[in-house]
């Protein structure tokens, strides 16, 4: 989970967005709202080049719950986007 990354040193925001752009999706944790998380990725549109985002949030604990089956569903919805755009790349 990204915690609070926001006020660390420019090279430790970077390794984080390594880390992110290595497993494919970012978690997050109260950083916006106290007790909310969201999981997101990001993926090309299937109508061409613009890059969007798609992310799920709800309370920590839900989130905590659910992370393996939402972080599948984002790879899935991802990876259709992909397919659409006929380039299949994830």
């Amino acid at each position: 989970p990204i915690r609070g990354q926001f006020c660390k040193p420019f090279d430790t925001f970077m390794e984080l967005v390594a880390q992110v752009r290595q497993q494919g999706y970012a978690i997050t944790e109260g950083d916006v709202t106290p007790g909310l998380g969201a999981i997101a990725t990001t993926f090309n549109s299937p109508m061409g080049g613009t890059a969007l985002a798609v992310g799920v949030g709800g309370p920590i604990p839900r989130m905590h719950e659910k992370r393996e089956m939402t972080i599948n569903a984002l790879k899935t919805f991802k990876d259709e986007a992909h397919r659409l755009r006929g380039d299949g790349k994830a």
